[in-house]
């Protein structure tokens, strides 16, 4: 290869690397704790407000910080089963879902008090799907 063919070659590279990296820069500048509060928030089933995760931890302070303890078993429950599944299961029935379809059924055959995430529709076309 001649010095000429050398330098595009390596001019070619660098941009398609540069191109590559917009995403990983871009993702760069979003907080990694992005969705952090909203879990911890889940795994307590507590509250808070603010549109930065300090601001949702002095949230805490005024709203209060009171644990239901429910949520809370629930939730160390499917760590825990996540920690001693056997591995070599594992790659049959993911630990993670079984533990969520196991916790699931336990909440709502005993009727606990904890949040629901979402409500599942009831039909296939919502009646307010094409309303604008």
């Amino acid at each position: 290869m001649d010095q000429e063919t050398k330098e595009e070659q390596v001019t070619e590279e660098v941009q398609v690397s540069e191109a590559a990296s917009e995403p990983a820069a871009e993702a760069a500048k979003t907080s990694p704790y992005k969705g952090f509060w909203a879990k911890i928030d889940n795994f307590f089933g507590t509250y808070s407000e603010g549109s930065s995760n300090i601001a949702k931890l002095f949230s805490y302070a005024r709203l209060g910080f009171s644990p239901n303890l429910t949520a809370v078993g629930i939730g160390l429950f499917v760590v825990l089963f996540m920690v001693v599944f056997p591995k070599k299961w594992n790659a049959v029935v993911p630990a993670s879902l079984l533990s969520i379809i196991i916790a699931t059924a336990v909440s709502i055959c005993m009727g606990l008090d904890v949040a629901v995430v979402g409500e599942i529709p009831k039909t296939l076309t919502p009646e307010n799907r094409l309303l604008f």
